[in-house]
């Protein structure tokens, strides 16, 4: 991989991380929703269980599964809250993806841009998808579980990010 060095001809217009924190929550919203619902199922058969003792087993088997769920959900925050260590960088000639060791991951030239859409993650930010292309290859679509589009290696997704200052800046 090659390192990020700005160019005599180039000047830095942005430069964000993503938002992990809000990209968490954002995965794992179903997640918590279901882990609610069975706490509130949960409550309701601590109450019928006070008339019918039998079912005791199903009280702890599903306060087992949302305990399980509750789990998942806040180790998913903590991870969301340790951070990317990825960095987005846009010039005047380019849109950079840049890792911690500062070797670029992926590079879009500004020339190249053809379309950007945005995708609303929570509150102000968005996934900004350059040149979207979606995948047509049907091996690569069965083993695709997600409810978002997935996209070939030639678009680029920056995660999380202020969408509207990207956009604006892109220009597109």
């Amino acid at each position: 991989m090659k390192k990020y060095v700005l160019n005599p001809k180039e000047e830095l217009l942005l430069e964000c991380k993503p938002n992990t924190m809000s990209q968490a929550r954002k995965n794992n919203r179903a997640i918590i929703i279901g882990t609610l619902f069975l706490i509130v199922l949960c409550a309701f058969f601590l109450y019928v269980m006070k008339s019918i003792p039998s079912f005791y087993p199903l009280l702890v088997l599903i306060g087992l599964i949302a305990a399980a769920g509750g789990i998942y959900y806040v180790s998913a925050l903590i991870q969301g809250a340790r951070g990317s260590e990825l960095t987005y960088r846009i010039t005047n000639i380019r849109v950079l993806e840049v890792d911690a060791e500062n070797n670029v991951r992926k590079e879009v030239y500004l020339n190249d841009i053809r379309k950007v859409t945005l995708e609303k993650v929570s509150g102000k930010l968005y996934d900004v998808v350059i040149n979207p292309k979606e995948e047509t290859n049907p091996t690569k679509l069965r083993r695709h579980f997600s409810s978002r589009p997935l996209y070939t290696a030639d678009t680029m997704i920056l995660e999380a990010v202020d969408g509207e200052k990207v956009k604006e800046l892109l220009g597109k």
